[in-house]
């Protein structure tokens, strides 16, 4: 019968295909173990709504402008304001991405890439919100960042170890890394070292990764919103901060890193931008 003899013709075919699919390349970090940095993995999807936004919001983002309301009922008296400052600060907003000229390279994401890792994303639409309270001088250590509108599985934003990473450490002339990504309830305490806690990449890959969530440090004089990550001794590793291929890295060596996967990085600092 003609099936049988297409038979052969059928197989050389996918094995043609399966052939020249297979990318072997390790250049990207995000790209050895086969994954893509396509921006489809754990969305979240979220009805956009313009309710709450002012007038000056909805300019900046380019939205139509509110129709006027006429406001009926009795006027409320204005109360006086306290002269006892709040013992806290809450804050909400997103995180700007700069590069090493404080450029605006975008911001990080609330979906995570197909990696199960934080990448940026140049449209402001597509920005993580996060929230995070502080004391009253409004800067603040050791904070948990709260991701509103993440996959609603990972409510804290934190640091995973990476893929590769033979230990939980961060040590001058080691390639080891850590993804930003999403963090499981309740999270680790301040000073926590690294701790095997449900996380975006853990849960996607099936494989064990230590993560920490409380790790921010934000200086409100400059707006700077920085990670750091506590190694299993209780130490506090230096750190660099880098984007190869929009997917985001902390790792202890920035040089190391990249002779281990040598396509392009680009230095980052992170930016909290209040809304």
């Amino acid at each position: 019968m003609r099936i049988f003899a297409l038979i052969p013709a059928l197989v050389a075919l996918v094995t043609s295909v399966s052939s020249t699919s297979v990318d072997t390349s390790c250049g990207l970090e995000v790209g050895c173990g086969g994954g893509s940095n396509k921006r489809d993995f754990l969305e979240h999807p979220m009805r956009r709504t313009t309710h709450g936004l002012t007038n000056a919001e909805l300019l900046r983002r380019g939205l139509p402008l509110k129709n006027p309301v006429m406001r009926r009922g009795t006027p409320v008296r204005r109360s006086s304001p306290s002269s006892v400052p709040p013992a806290t600060i809450t804050y909400t907003g997103v995180i700007e991405v700069l590069d090493s000229n404080n450029d605006i390279l975008g911001y990080v994401s609330s979906n995570l890439l197909q990696n199960a890792q934080a990448g940026y994303d140049p449209s402001i639409a597509n920005a993580l919100v996060v929230s995070f309270t502080t004391d009253q001088t409004g800067s603040g250590t050791q904070l948990d960042l709260t991701a509103t509108n993440m996959n609603p599985s990972y409510p804290l934003f934190g640091l995973i170890q990476g893929r590769d990473d033979q230990t939980t450490d961060l040590q001058p002339g080691s390639y080891q890394y850590l993804y930003p990504g999403g963090i499981d309830a309740p999270g680790t305490q301040p000073d926590a070292v690294p701790t095997d806690i449900d996380n975006s990449y853990s849960d996607a890959h099936g494989d064990n990764r230590y993560a920490e969530s409380a790790v921010w440090t934000y200086d409100a004089n400059t707006g700077v919103l920085t990670p750091q990550w506590i190694n299993s001794d209780g130490s506090s590793p230096s750190e660099g901060f880098w984007t190869q291929d929009t997917a985001l890295y902390v790792g202890g060596d920035q040089s190391a890193f990249n002779a281990r996967y040598p396509a392009s990085v680009v230095t980052v600092t992170f930016a909290f931008i209040p809304q």
